[in-house]
């Protein structure tokens, strides 16, 4: 005889609707793993502008690189070669949709960003859910920590972000880049 509390199909229950309006910004979440759905990539987009900023900085740094080895008579190093549509997909990352039925005997999905180990977390474990409601208005809540109440242990799921794309090559000659032209635009100024 089939379990009548085992769900296999969640399709009918309003995955990629809107949320409510007037929903909390953060939640905790407990109830029992219901379906762990696979994974999916997802990438984190970089706004246009800081990636101009930031590739303008970079040539400035590397031109005068460039004016530097010519001088010197030495090799010009090369860049990492990443041009703006590079910068501007952003790192990806991995997906998670899990269906989590609450104490109340609601269905509720979260997400969890990044890798997720197959022991972390299996259907019919206890857990005990932080979660936010992230910026997509269609996105069910983000899963910032997971206390698995079954093996009494907890995941904290991460993920990269715009400044782990970044960081460090393009921001650091960025910066220095930045700082070069900030100096000969003060010195243009005073020797007006």
């Amino acid at each position: 005889m089939a379990d009548p509390d085992y769900v296999d199909d969640l399709d009918d229950l309003g995955v990629g609707l809107s949320p409510a309006r007037g929903l909390p910004r953060r939640a905790e979440i407990t109830g029992e793993v219901v379906k762990i759905e696979d994974a999916y990539p997802r990438r984190v987009a970089v706004g246009a502008a800081l990636a101009v900023a930031v590739l303008a900085g970079v040539a400035v740094t590397r031109v005068l690189a460039a004016l530097l080895a010519m001088v010197l008579g030495a090799k010009a190093g090369a860049g990492d070669g990443r041009g703006l549509w590079t910068l501007r997909k952003g790192p990806e990352f991995r997906v998670t949709p899990i269906w989590i039925r609450d104490t109340d005997g609601f269905f509720v999905e979260v997400e969890v960003h990044g890798y997720l180990s197959g022991r972390a977390l299996r259907p019919n474990d206890l857990v005990r859910v932080a979660a936010r409601r992230q910026d997509g208005r269609r996105l069910p809540m983000r899963a910032h920590r997971i206390d698995n109440l079954t093996i009494g242990r907890f995941v904290t799921p991460r993920r990269p972000t715009v400044w782990t794309h970044l960081w460090p090559g393009p921001v650091i000659q960025a910066v220095i880049g930045m700082a070069i032209l900030a100096a000969v635009a003060g010195a243009l100024w005073v020797g007006r």
